[in-house]
């Protein structure tokens, strides 16, 4: 578990004059909180909080896939609900009945992005499931969920070309990008911006490093390049609601990036905690 501060939220360096209803400036995120393996059914799970927002995500598989004629219990065809991924990956999700155009809507993003920056050619003939439960619904919602699959995914010890982070920005009606936004505030807003960056960590000097990392041993161009595909680099996933001017729309791009370094900052300081913590426990 790891905590992070209101004052490590992402700034771009820039002053605000007015506080949000919450107390933070426009360029700052809220508190973050990430667990792993709240699940123990799971082959790999996540809890991420966001202020109040919150998510649950839990990750099963990979597990083989049958084909008809096969040698699988029950003639061989593979019982179940499932809709197959561009990946080739049938990704079976529970509940699908109650869900609105929203959340089907969320639960596509989902799956495009992670589809986007999972080495599933390494995982041939396989499935694998995602399965993500909100806890509670303070705004962000869709960049809570994103985070807590990518930690869900590593926690399962999946192969993936990088590290994603994804952040959420607000236009209100005074014009002002706001990053984070709550619930209220989003409600207000004029257009919202969902954006996930790939892993693009700074050098001690404050410099963009032009290295993807990895969860894959050798990085992510040795596993991209094992595997058939290509490294995942800058954005990978943009997706907007509303009107927003283009040099409007160029800032937030801009803040939103700045803020997903803080939240991959945060993602492996929680991953190195966890590794020395397994290191000890097995020593």
């Amino acid at each position: 578990m790891l905590n992070a501060p209101v004052d490590q939220a992402g700034s771009d360096g820039r002053t605000a004059t007015a506080l949000r209803p919450d107390g933070r400036t426009a360029t700052q995120l809220r508190p973050m909180l990430a667990s792993r393996g709240p699940l123990c059914r799971a082959d790999g799970s996540a809890r991420w909080s966001l202020g109040d927002t919150c998510v649950v995500a839990g990750v099963y598989g990979p597990r083989g896939m049958g084909v008809a004629g096969g040698g699988l219990a029950g003639g061989g065809r593979q019982r179940g609900r499932g809709r197959r991924t561009p990946c080739g990956h049938p990704c079976r999700s529970s509940g699908r009945r109650g869900m609105g155009w929203q959340e089907r809507y969320c639960e596509a993003v989902v799956r495009q992005t992670v589809d986007a920056v999972l080495l599933s050619s390494l995982l041939p003939r396989t499935r694998i499931q995602l399965q993500l439960q909100v806890v509670h619904d303070d705004g962000s919602l869709l960049p809570c969920a994103l985070n807590a699959a990518f930690a869900a995914l590593l926690d399962a010890g999946l192969p993936l070309s990088c590290l994603p982070a994804a952040v959420q920005l607000a236009l209100d009606a005074q014009g002002q990008l706001l990053l984070d936004p709550t619930k209220e505030e989003q409600q207000t807003s004029s257009a919202t911006l969902c954006t996930v960056f790939a892993s693009r960590p700074l050098a001690p000097d404050g410099a963009v490093l032009a290295t993807v990392p990895s969860a894959v041993p050798g990085g992510a161009a040795a596993a991209a390049s094992s595997s058939g595909q290509e490294a995942v680099d800058g954005m990978i996933t943009c997706e907007a609601t509303g009107r927003i001017k283009a040099l409007l729309y160029v800032e937030a791009l801009e803040r939103a990036e700045l803020a997903c370094r803080v939240i991959d900052a945060f993602s492996r300081t929680g991953l190195e905690r966890y590794q020395k913590r397994r290191e000890v426990l097995s020593a």
